[in-house]
C-alpha cells in the first residue's frame, strides 16, 4: 500500500500535503512556561504512535497580532499559527469553521549544547458536504 508522500518544513515554510492539510512549524514554543520540557516529553505522554491531537483557539486581545491563533496540545499553550497563515484561519475560525490539528513532529536541534525542540503540526479544514 502507498503512503502517502510527506512533504517536509523548513525553518520558515509551511508545506501543503496531498491530502489538503496543511503542515505549519508553531511559532514562539520557545517563549512558552516549560520550554523544551513540555515539547520533550510528548512522547512519554503520548506512548506507542498515539496521535497527539491540537486545539486551536482564537487570541484576539493578542497585543502584537489581533489575528493571533494559540495552539494548545491538551489545556496547554505552545505557540502560535504563523502570522503567513493565520488571517484565513482566523477568519475560518470566526465563522465556526473547524479545524482538526495534530501534532506532526517534534524537531530537536542542538544549539550550544542544548536540545532546542521545534513544533510540526498537521493542520485541515473540516469541509461539510451537506
Amino acid at each position: 500500500m502507498n503512503r502517502p508522500r510527506k512533504t517536509s518544513v523548513s525553518r520558515d515554510e509551511l508545506a501543503p500535503q496531498a491530502d489538503g492539510s496543511l503542515l505549519v512549524r508553531v511559532n514562539g514554543v520557545t517563549y512558552r512556561p516549560g520550554y523544551p520540557q513540555n515539547l520533550l516529553s510528548l512522547g512519554e505522554k503520548y506512548p506507542d504512535g498515539q496521535l497527539i491531537p491540537v486545539k486551536l483557539e482564537r487570541e484576539p486581545e493578542n497585543p502584537f497580532d489581533p489575528r493571533a491563533i494559540k495552539v494548545l496540545i491538551g489545556d496547554e499553550h505552545v505557540g502560535y499559527i504563523p502570522k503567513a497563515v493565520n488571517q484565513e484561519i482566523q477568519e475560518d475560525l470566526d465563522r465556526g469553521v473547524n479545524y482538526v490539528c495534530r501534532v506532526d513532529e517534534v524537531q530537536v536541534s542542538q544549539k550550544g549544547g542544548a536540545e532546542k525542540p521545534g513544533l510540526v503540526i498537521n493542520v485541515k479544514k473540516v469541509v461539510d458536504h451537506g
